[in-house]
């Protein structure tokens, strides 16, 4: 999924939200009510837009990593471990 795709996503959501806003508003009588419905609403799009671009970028970071990577540095890594019994905290 793309960045634009996400957005256009997200585009839908707005004009959902917004509209369940107005319509709370309008019910309720109040300006006020409707101010801070639409703030509220501002305030929910902003953070999962913020949350999506994380996890776009959280992916691509990692994919970028996976390609950087080793599985025979990372065997070795596994194989300076000593082989013990964990301690009473770390134990399941």
């Amino acid at each position: 999924m793309t960045f634009l795709e996400v957005l256009q996503g997200l585009g839908s959501l707005l004009v959902l939200f917004v509209g369940v806003a107005l319509v709370y508003a309008l019910v309720k009588g109040g300006w006020l009510v409707l101010v801070r419905a639409v703030q509220a609403t501002g305030r929910f799009i902003a953070s999962a837009v913020a949350e999506k671009v994380s996890a776009l970028a959280t992916e691509s970071y990692l994919r970028e990593r996976a390609e950087r990577g080793s599985a025979s540095k990372f065997q070795a890594a596994l194989e300076a471990v000593p082989a013990q019994k964990p301690q009473d905290f770390d134990r399941l």
